[in-house]
């Protein structure tokens, strides 16, 4: 028999913090040419049984001064619960698998793990005569970004293999308590990773302490007092 259970859409609450952060060193070369970096966010390539599948979205920013590009963050980038955020990383999972009844039990076979994962950013082209100071700076933020929207996709990709290794033979004395076993690991391995990015966002400060903050630093008046989000 063919079974599919799709695990509800759940937003992985990974945005990082619209706050700005003090002291932060402005190492990073200039991007003269693109203001939004390219960065690879493409995963590696799963196993038969597991697909992971990539949507890269991205939102317009614009301003020309460091509280413009601000306010248009804050307008335009991607809500969750009513807030909006700079970055958001979102995921799913589907299982499909089959089982034979035997004498002996029912176990499961051909199973498959459809993980589906969208990482939203935003895109910046600013305009003639901006400042370069200012060019540099969302150079910085957006790599830090991207970073930690990755390793939010990881931390996803991470729970999805180990689910599929517990899943792969699994056997039970009927096949109803076969299939409650596999509803619930499904469910537990969801709540697992909404955790794991919970406690990840709690330890970065929804990513400020890697960088992912705007403004990137602090410019007399146009500074923006530190401020949690979620």
């Amino acid at each position: 028999m063919l079974v599919v259970l799709s695990g509800a859409s759940y937003w992985a609450l990974t945005a990082a913090s619209r706050a700005a952060l003090e002291g932060v060193p402005p190492d990073v070369a200039r991007a003269k040419t693109e203001a939004t970096p390219k960065v690879d966010l493409v995963p590696p390539k799963a196993d038969d049984g597991l697909q992971i599948g990539y949507e890269a979205k991205s939102y317009p920013v614009s301003g020309t001064t460091a509280l413009e590009v601000l306010a248009s963050l804050r307008q335009r980038g991607p809500r969750s619960d009513n807030e909006s955020f700079f970055g958001l990383t979102e995921t799913s999972m589907d299982l499909t698998y089959r089982y034979t009844d035997l004498e002996d039990g029912c176990v499961v076979h051909d199973v498959r793990l459809d993980l589906d994962v969208a990482v939203t950013l935003p895109e910046w082209s600013p305009s003639s005569g901006t400042d370069p100071a200012l060019v540099d700076d969302w150079g910085q933020f957006y790599r830090a970004l991207a970073r930690h929207e990755t390793t939010h996709r990881e931390i996803a990709e991470d729970e999805a293999q180990a689910l599929y290794r517990r899943l792969d033979g699994l056997r039970r004395g009927t096949c109803a308590l076969l299939e409650a076993e596999l509803r619930h690991r499904l469910q537990v391995a969801q709540r697992d990773i909404e955790v794991a990015h919970r406690d990840y966002d709690e330890r970065t400060g929804h990513g400020r302490t890697e960088g992912a903050v705007w403004p990137v630093r602090p410019r007399g008046r146009a500074s923006v007092e530190p401020r949690e989000v979620r």
